[in-house]
Order: C-alpha cells, then sequence, then structure tokens
C-alpha cells in the first residue's frame, strides 16, 4: 500500500564524551581510514580540541592531536556522528569547515543511509 507523508519528526543528538562515543559507534566494515577533528564545544569542555578519528575494520577509535582538518561545532558533531547530516550539507550549512579531502573522508566514514526509527514514544 501507498501512504502519503504528513508528519517529520526529527530528533537531536549530542555528543557528550568524544572518545566513548566515538569507539562505540559502528563504521564500514571493509574501510581504513582517518580524520583530523577539530571540535568545538560551548558546553563541554572536554570534548574541545583536535581528536583524530582512526576507523579499521568496522571499528573506531579516537586520540587527541591530529592537524584539524574537519573542524565543527557540537551542534554540527551529532549530526555527523549519527549520519543524519552529510559533511558537505554540514560545510554549506556553516556547522563545519574541512578541507575537500578531509569532507571526502567524512562522507566515506559517516556516509549511509539516515537513522530512523519505527515508533516515537
Amino acid at each position: 500500500p501507498h501512504f502519503p507523508l504528513t508528519l517529520t519528526d526529527n530528533w537531536m543528538l549530542r555528543v557528550t564524551h568524544v572518545s566513548e562515543a566515538f569507539a562505540r559507534r559502528g563504521y564500514p566494515p571493509g574501510l581504513s581510514a582517518e580524520l583530523d577533528l577539530d571540535i568545538h564545544d560551548d558546553i563541554v569542555d572536554g570534548n574541545n580540541g583536535p581528536w583524530r578519528l582512526v576507523v579499521r575494520h568496522g571499528r573506531g577509535a579516537v586520540e587527541r592531536g591530529g592537524s584539524g582538518a574537519f573542524r565543527v561545532d557540537a551542534r554540527g558533531l551529532g549530526g555527523l556522528y549519527s549520519g543524519f547530516v552529510a559533511p558537505q550539507t554540514l560545510a554549506l550549512l556553516g556547522r563545519a569547515h574541512a578541507t575537500p579531502a578531509a569532507l571526502a573522508v567524512a562522507g566515506s566514514i559517516f556516509g549511509g543511509s539516515q537513522p530512523w526509527m519505527r515508533e516515537t514514544f
């Protein structure tokens, strides 16, 4: 059966602990990539600064450091982390600033279908 979509209910996500969140998230199983993030979080000071995300065999690990080639604020980080907003869209919206190479790597790490839920609470 076909039906029209009359309501969308976007949800919000905030990363509160960068190292735990990125380590526990799943990633594409065949991907090997590194992304240097520079995170600005005006509430959770421990999230601020440069982080290097290393993805291998579907697992991710983050450590302090890196070039910060992908700069993102806390609002953009939630969308990036969840896959809800494509890295290129974040850049167009001014929520992220990145080199073309960093945008491409971020797209391969966080690409895929948007998250969704069948039910609401």
